[in-house]
């Protein structure tokens, strides 16, 4: 069986979390019909039950699953998000390739390398 590439979900959580964790379940839902040879994983919902926990603490799991992955993809309003920066600073430093998730109706696919 063929491995799946793994995808780290970017996206910002903290503001309006209610709106932001909908949000990127979304994004994650979509992209994972889309690329089904592919494993969307999106760390708002995974980090759920941590939430309550430091930031900084929270931040660093973020970022010990990224290493693991394949790709990132940047959503939501990614530029004005304090994780995501650090996330897409992460990944940059590792050389993890990185999209940007746009619209529905721009797909991935037509800026993937």
């Amino acid at each position: 069986m063929k491995k799946l590439v793994w995808v780290y979900v970017s996206h910002p959580y903290t503001g309006d979390e209610e709106r932001n964790r909908a949000e990127a379940a979304e994004i994650q839902r979509f992209l994972q019909e889309r690329y089904p040879d592919m494993l969307f994983l999106n760390p708002i919902a995974m980090f759920a039950a941590v939430a309550d926990m430091e930031y900084e603490q929270v931040m660093e799991y973020c970022l010990e699953v990224l290493r693991d992955c394949d790709m990132i993809v940047m959503s939501g309003e990614f530029t004005d998000s304090r994780g995501c920066t650090m996330e897409h600073t992460t990944a940059r430093e590792l050389g993890i390739p990185i999209r940007y998730y746009l619209s529905k109706e721009e797909p991935l696919e037509n800026y993937w390398a």
